[in-house]
C-alpha cells in the first residue's frame, strides 16, 4: 500500500521547489512498496511507470490525502498554479496508464478542483463526495457512538453530573455538525473531537 499525504508539500515559493518536494515524497512513499529510484538522470515518472508496469494485476493500493493542498496554496498565482497542476497531473497520468496493477485507489481533499483539468489524464475516477450511500464514511454516527463508546458515555455523564441522554444531547450539540450527502439525510460526528472529549474525561476521572 502507498499512502501519500500532500499537505506536507504545500509550502513552496516556486514551481521547482514544489516539484522537488513532490518528487521526494513520491520516492519515499513508493520505495516503501518496493520501488527503487535510480539517480541516473531518468525522469522519476518514467522510472515509476516502468516499475508499475511490472507489478502483478490488482496488487497495489494507493491512498492520496489532501490532494488539493498544493493547489490551494497558490490559487492567487495563476502561473504557479498551472505549473503545480502540471506536475501533479504527471502522477495521475502514470497511474492511469498502469491502472492494471491498481486494486484500489482513493483520494481525499477539501476543495473540489475537478474543473481545473488536473484529472484529465485520470478519467475513470468516480467522485463520491456527496453520495448518500457514503454519507457516513467520514465520521461517527450517533448509533456507532452509543454502541462502541457506551462505557465512555457512562463515565463522562457521571463526571459531568448528567444522565446519559443529556450527555448524548451535549455531544450532539457540539460535535454533530457534518453532513456529507446531497440529501442531508445523515449526519456524523467529528471523530477527532469525540475522541478528544472522551480522552479528556478519562483523564479527569483518573485524577
Amino acid at each position: 500500500m502507498v499512502r501519500i499525504d500532500l499537505s506536507v508539500t504545500k509550502e513552496f515559493s516556486t514551481a521547482d521547489e514544489f516539484k522537488q518536494k513532490f518528487y521526494d515524497k513520491l520516492i519515499i512513499k513508493f520505495s516503501a512498496a518496493g520501488f527503487q529510484y535510480k539517480n541516473d538522470g531518468t525522469p522519476i515518472m518514467t522510472q515509476l511507470s516502468e516499475w508499475l508496469s511490472l507489478l502483478d494485476s490488482n496488487c497495489l493500493v494507493v491512498l492520496i490525502d489532501e490532494y488539493d493542498a498544493p493547489l490551494t496554496s497558490c490559487l492567487d498565482q495563476p502561473n504557479l498554479f498551472k505549473e503545480v497542476r502540471s506536475t501533479m497531473s504527471e502522477l495521475f497520468l502514470t497511474l492511469n496508464s498502469n491502472e492494471g496493477c491498481l486494486r484500489f485507489f482513493f483520494m481525499t481533499g477539501i476543495t473540489k478542483l475537478s474543473n481545473t483539468s488536473i484529472f484529465s489524464a485520470f478519467n475513470n475516477l468516480e467522485d463520491i463526495s456527496l453520495y448518500p450511500k457514503y454519507g457516513t464514511l467520514l465520521g461517527y454516527t450517533e448509533e456507532e457512538i452509543k454502541h462502541f463508546f457506551k462505557d465512555y458515555l457512562s463515565r463522562a455523564a457521571k463526571q459531568l453530573s448528567l444522565t446519559e441522554n443529556q450527555m448524548m444531547e451535549q455531544l450532539r450539540n457540539h460535535y454533530d455538525g457534518f453532513s456529507f450527502d446531497q440529501n442531508a439525510s445523515s449526519h456524523v460526528y467529528c471523530p477527532w473531537s469525540v475522541l478528544k472529549f472522551f480522552n479528556v474525561c478519562r483523564g479527569i476521572l483518573r485524577e
